[in-house]
C-alpha cells in the first residue's frame, strides 16, 4: 500500500502502448516535492523508476535493507516484498511505472536497475524523468517513440554511472546462465564456479549487485518470461509451463501464485 504522499506538484496516471517492437505501457507517474509516502507490497506485472533528489528515506527488499540520502535511483519490481518509509519529514520524489516485454527485456539485459544507486549532481536526472514523462502524456505516435528511447537513453545512463554489466564480466555471465531455462534448477554453485568465484563469494557479490539472491533472480527471470507469454501469445497454461521447463504445470501455477500474488489464467485476463 502507498499512502500518504505529501504536497503534490504533479501526478500523472494513464496508459498507452508503443508501437516499438515489443510492446511498452506506461502506467503512471508523478513528482512529489514534498513527499512522505510510505509502501509496503509486492509488486505485480510492473516495475517502477524511482529518483530521490534530496532528503532521506529507508527502502527494504526482502531482508536486505537500504538507506538512501541525498540523490538516489532505484527500482520497483515483481519478486521481493518492497518497503519503504521516510527518515526525514519529507523528501522530493520522482517515479514512472512501466510494463510489457520492452520493459522485461530491459530487464533481462540488465539494463534495468535492481538495486539503488547514487546519482551524480552531473546527471540532471529528475529534468530526464520530467522531459520523459512529458513525451509519454502525449499521444502523437512520434512522441511515444521518443518517449521509449528517452527511457532507454536513461537506463543506459544509469547502467553507465554504475559501471554495467559489460564491465562486470562475472555478473554478465551470471544473468545469462540464470536466466536460462533450466537454470533455475542448477546448483548456485555450477553458477558460481563458471563465473570463477567461490559460491559463498558469489552469492554475497550477486545479491550485492543484483538486490536479491542468485535464486531469486533466476526465478524472477522465469517469472518474466512467464507474464510475456500470458501477455503475448494464446498458449495454454500447460505449453507455457513447458516452454518455461517446468514437468509439472500445476507447480507452476503454484510458483507464479506465489511469485506475483494470482494465478496465471487471472494475471492474463487482467494485463493482457
Amino acid at each position: 500500500m502507498l499512502e500518504n504522499h505529501g504536497v503534490i506538484d504533479h501526478v500523472w496516471y494513464f496508459s498507452l502502448m508503443s508501437d516499438r517492437s515489443g510492446d511498452l505501457r506506461f502506467l503512471h507517474a508523478s513528482r512529489l516535492p514534498e513527499c512522505t509516502a510510505v509502501m509496503d507490497k509486492h509488486f505485480l506485472g510492473y516495475r517502477t523508476l524511482q529518483f530521490i533528489e534530496r532528503g532521506a528515506i529507508a527502502v527494504d527488499y526482502g531482508a536486505i535493507h537500504h538507506r538512501l540520502e541525498g540523490r538516489w535511483a532505484w527500482p520497483h519490481f515483481p519478486g521481493p516484498r518492497i518497503r519503504l518509509r521516510p527518515v526525514t519529514a519529507n523528501w522530493f520524489h520522482r517515479h514512472l511505472a512501466v510494463s510489457g516485454p520492452l520493459c522485461e527485456s530491459w530487464a533481462a539485459e540488465g539494463l534495468w536497475p535492481t538495486a539503488p544507486q547514487a546519482v551524480a549532481p552531473s546527471l540532471d536526472l529528475g529534468g530526464l524523468l520530467d522531459e520523459c514523462i512529458a513525451l509519454f502524456r502525449d499521444p502523437a505516435r512520434a512522441s511515444q517513440r521518443r518517449a521509449i528511447n528517452r527511457l532507454e537513453d536513461i537506463l543506459l545512463l544509469l547502467q553507465a554511472a554504475r559501471g554495467g554489466a559489460a564491465e562486470q564480466p562475472w555478473l554478465a555471465r551470471a544473468r545469462t546462465l540464470l536466466a536460462d531455462p533450466d537454470a533455475f534448477h542448477a546448483d548456485v554453485a555450477d553458477v558460481a564456479r563458471a563465473c570463477g568465484l567461490a559460491a559463498s563469494t558469489f552469492r554475497r557479490r550477486f545479491a550485492a549487485a543484483a538486490g536479491m539472491s542468485p535464486q531469486a533472480y533466476a526465478l524472477s527471470q522465469r517469472m518474466a518470461r512467464a507474464r510475456d507469454l500470458l501477455a503475448s501469445t494464446d498458449l495454454n497454461m500447460a505449453a507455457i509451463a513447458e516452454r518455461l521447463g517446468y514437468d509439472d504445470p500445476a507447480f507452476f501455477g503454484k510458483q507464479f501464485r506465489r511469485h506475483a500474488g494470482t494465478s496465471p489464467a487471472a494475471w492474463r485476463r487482467e494485463f493482457a
